[in-house]
């Protein structure tokens, strides 16, 4: 990349950090009635891509807006996710239902949720609120929200039970139809203090109407270990089975290939507002295909209780074709 490129680049980052800097947002907790409340957030970020031989362009954008709908009523709780996010290149948005489930409480141990909810599986989070850094690993292959019902069980303050039965965990279409089962199931751990681990399976049962079929699955393990208040470390593994189960012209493959997905990751808190995190993490689906990996660099800074941001450093080492790159993004969120 050329001086002058480095230089525009470097002033609009900074430029866009000044803009943020000088916000002033009141914090706000939106309680409608006993029963009824709000909350929800505005993401923002800006940020470029470095590749080798390729221009580079920096870019800015209002990347989701949230609001969510809290429900309780006695035994009875409900909840409702509105989410707009960007769709296409040219920044046009749809707002539509992210979420929406209802639960009812036996006791305080049991619990089943029926409707549209988040999957259990996978350390990293789906919304970027709870994210420690700007991107998700390489690779990431976890499910997101599906159709369904769940149960819950706490089995007593060391272990917890999750199983649910879905409409597809994937979303394929293939998977599709109640006929067909698909379901995740999950035991978390916390045997001693400070360390917390889950242990998950996720499977779709896959066919197009004829003799194919066959399971597609996730079975995903994590743990994270509190090594004090203000540093914690963690760790995933995934296997991944009959993976790239439909092929480009979305048929089904005769068989899918086996892969895997892991990551490490660190978190340490430098001061009550400041934070630093680093990341390596990799992807590999196929006897025949190379191993994806990346590293990352992330510190945050914390303004508010209800506003903080980060700057983001990641160099993706393969990305499964031999190439390498770099990118840099700016991250500012606001939550009510």
């Amino acid at each position: 990349m050329g001086s002058n490129k480095k230089r525009e680049l470097s002033l609009y980052l900074v430029a866009l950090v000044l803009i943020l800097s000088s916000w002033s947002i009141s914090n706000a907790q939106i309680k409608l009635t006993d029963n009824l409340s709000l909350s929800g957030f505005l993401d923002m970020s800006a940020g470029t891509s470095i590749v080798e031989d390729e221009d580079t362009e920096a870019n800015a954008s209002f990347d989701q807006f949230e609001l969510d709908f809290h429900f309780a009523n006695d035994k009875v709780s409900a909840r409702i996710d509105v989410d707009s996010t960007s769709t296409t290149s040219d920044a046009s948005r749809l707002i539509g239902l992210e979420q929406a489930h209802v639960s009812y409480a036996f006791s305080d141990k049991l619990s089943i949720t029926a409707g549209r909810f988040l999957s259990c599986i996978g350390f990293e989070a789906a919304e970027p609120t709870d994210m420690y850094q700007y991107s998700w690993s390489q690779g990431i292959p976890y499910p997101g929200y599906q159709d369904g019902v769940a149960i819950n069980f706490t089995l007593n303050d060391q272990v917890g039970i999750y199983a649910s039965m879905v409409e597809s965990v994937w979303g394929h279409p293939m998977s599709s139809s109640l006929n067909l089962p698909s379901f995740e199931a999950q035991v978390a751990l916390t045997p001693i203090d400070k360390l917390t681990a889950k242990i998950g399976f996720a499977g779709d049962v896959l066919s197009n109407g004829a003799k194919t079929e066959y399971l597609q699955s996730e079975v995903n393990a994590w743990a994270q270990f509190n090594v004090a208040d203000n540093f914690f470390v963690a760790a995933e593994f995934d296997l991944l089975g009959n993976w790239n189960a439909i092929d480009e012209k979305g048929n089904l493959r005769p068989e899918g290939d086996s892969g895997m997905h892991f990551l490490g990751m660190a978190n340490y808190g430098l001061t009550d507002k400041v934070a630093i995190t680093a990341r390596f993490s990799g992807y590999k689906v196929g006897d025949d295909a190379d191993l994806q990996t990346e590293v990352t660099l992330s510190p945050s800074y914390t303004f508010t209780d209800n506003w903080g941001g980060l700057v983001e450093l990641r160099q993706t080492l393969n990305d499964g074709g031999g190439n390498s790159r770099t990118d840099i993004a700016i991250e500012t969120i606001y939550t009510f």
